[in-house]
């Protein structure tokens, strides 16, 4: 498949395995949208992916806030048309013995980071675009 021009956004994409997708995408000539917590990581990603020849945009977003993620996905739409992909990448876990030293708290940060927002930001691109394909 060609990804070539295509724009694609990646979340969790400061680092990790976030980071390595961006990257590849980039060298496949994707126009990546990066969104993470961290603008210092996202800023070097970013650079990384411009060094390759490619081009992106960066959009601190926290995916447990769901103002973060309708605020980021209009940014978004504002500035691209057209979305061709998106990589729910972002997740987080406490690294503990087990379970039972989780806290619920930490237990609830990490649902709502990792299903909540996932389902949050799927909903808002996809709401989103169609609405902006039925305008076209």
């Amino acid at each position: 498949m060609n990804l070539k021009n295509k724009t694609i956004i990646v979340t969790g994409a400061s680092d990790g395995i976030g980071r390595e997708i961006a990257l590849r995408l980039a060298k496949d000539g994707v126009n990546v949208l990066l969104l993470s917590r961290d603008e210092k990581n996202l800023k070097l990603v970013q650079s990384e992916i411009e060094k390759i020849g490619s081009k992106s945009s960066y959009y601190v977003c926290d995916l447990k806030s769901l103002e973060d993620i309708k605020k980021t996905v209009e940014k978004i739409s504002e500035k691209y048309k057209k979305i061709e992909g998106l990589i729910n990448n972002a997740g987080i876990w406490q690294k503990k013995d087990n379970l039972e030293n989780i806290s619920d708290e930490e237990i609830i940060n990490v649902l709502q980071t990792n299903l909540t927002g996932l389902v949050l930001l799927t909903k808002h691109v996809c709401h989103c675009y169609f609405l902006l394909m039925k305008q076209s």
